[in-house]
């Protein structure tokens, strides 16, 4: 994709940006369970930890964690927030289309912030998007959404003369997506089949260093959610290839695919398959995000070690033995949009 001809917009051209109200778990606990979420600070499942029957913002708004990170989510729905939750809300007709389009764009902006530069208000408002325009230089949204809907939807593109001249390439990926409600599921104990090991602490810019300067050095994996978990290089390993990394010592959260040997820091576990059990990238990548949906069951109570997740019970697909389908977990992701790019 050329964005030369992109241009730079304000945030504050884009959204009004304001705080949400704060709403204690506690106080959302006496009302119950029901449909509208809670939004938190985490950088994963949108920034929702939970549904109740309660809400104080209006939905169709866009959501920044503000303690840290920056992570940006859209909430379509009327909602609820913790406490360091921001909001942008849209100037202009947004759909969930347009949303998914720009909260990419915002997210690739993290790397500006960090505990010294947070994400609040003010730093949101002086940011800027680049953003696809018009011949008249104005923001095309059409484009925008046009964009998305052709990603993820089997339809092909209103015109033959469009951005999207090649979806006749990429329909057989959407007509082929299998279903995983036509699996059956049972639960396994992850130490059915990997071995979970703790990473060791190397020190930042003494022991190891961020630029790839030696094609003989390896990544350093931390639990950190950006650029599949990778902060510099070392000159030795202490991860096999073709394993998973899950890091946070408390949460367990954010899990990566680690095709090469690396350096796995210690506050991230090691998920080496056990000699009978063969993965690739496409298993791999499924098997992320089972793990990443276990993650409420670890705290600062019940830490993310190596035993605590090696009795960890998950669910997986199985084939007619009852034993995990990793075929249909590979054939499930290479059915997946873009696959061919994996």
């Amino acid at each position: 994709m050329n964005t030369d001809t992109w241009k730079w917009f304000f945030f504050d051209d884009l959204f009004f940006i304001k705080g949400s109200k704060t709403t204690p778990k506690l106080s959302l606990e006496e009302y119950g369970r029901g449909v509208y979420p809670y939004v938190t600070t985490q950088a994963v499942n949108n920034g929702i930890e939970d549904y109740y029957d309660f809400y104080t913002e209006n939905g169709n708004v866009f959501t920044v964690d503000s303690a840290v990170a920056g992570f940006c989510a859209y909430q379509e729905k009327n909602f609820s927030a913790s406490d360091h939750v921001e909001i942008l809300v849209p100037l202009f007709d947004c759909n969930k289309y347009i949303a998914l389009f720009l909260t990419t764009l915002i997210n690739k902006e993290q790397y500006r912030y960090n505990y010294g530069r947070k994400c609040n208000q003010r730093n949101l408002k002086n940011s800027k998007l680049k953003l696809p325009v018009t011949s008249l230089g104005k923001i095309d949204w059409q484009w925008i959404e046009d964009y998305i809907k052709y990603s993820i939807i089997p339809k092909l593109p209103p015109k033959a003369n469009s951005v999207w001249n090649n979806a006749y390439d990429r329909l057989p990926f959407f007509e082929k997506k299998k279903s995983l409600q036509s699996k059956k599921w049972k639960r396994f104990l992850i130490k059915d089949f990997f071995d979970v090991t703790r990473g060791k602490r190397i020190v930042r810019n003494i022991d190891y260093f961020t630029d790839k300067n030696d094609e003989f050095c390896y990544s350093v994996i931390t639990a950190s959610v950006k650029n599949n978990s990778v902060d510099g290089f070392y000159h030795s390993y202490n991860c096999p290839e073709n394993s998973i990394v899950c890091g946070g010592e408390a949460s367990g959260s954010f899990s990566t695919y680690q095709a090469d040997k690396c350096w796995v820091m210690d506050r991230a576990r090691i998920f080496t398959p056990k000699a009978n059990i063969i993965i690739n990238k496409f298993i791999a990548l499924f098997l992320c995000v089972i793990f990443d949906k276990n993650q409420y069951r670890y705290s600062y109570g019940r830490s993310a070690n190596p035993d605590n997740i090696q009795n960890t019970a998950i669910l997986l697909p199985v084939n007619h033995n009852d034993y995990p389908d990793w075929q249909f977990m590979e054939d499930y992701i290479k059915s997946l949009p873009y696959a061919n790019e994996i």
